[in-house]
């Protein structure tokens, strides 16, 4: 299967194949990272997030161990 793989600065992500959108396989990448600290031992609530555009991104729990996030400009 091939695809094409777009990395957004707000933490998302777009897959498509066929110049057609697969939602099943898209997911925040800042997500996943933050589950990788979080199998890692980190806890992810005490990370700071630089995103690539100079933004910031602040976690914040929703409940049942999920997380989001809003962005902030730290120019």
């Amino acid at each position: 299967m091939s695809v094409e793989v777009f990395f957004f600065s707000n933490g998302n992500t777009a897959v498509c194949r066929d110049n057609e959108q697969v939602p099943e396989l898209q997911t925040s990448w800042l997500l996943m990272f933050v589950a990788f600290l979080e199998e890692h031992g980190v806890n992810p609530l005490e990370a700071k997030f630089n995103l690539p555009d100079r933004m910031v991104a602040k976690l914040f729990s929703i409940g049942d161990g999920q997380y989001n996030w809003s962005v902030e400009d730290r120019r």
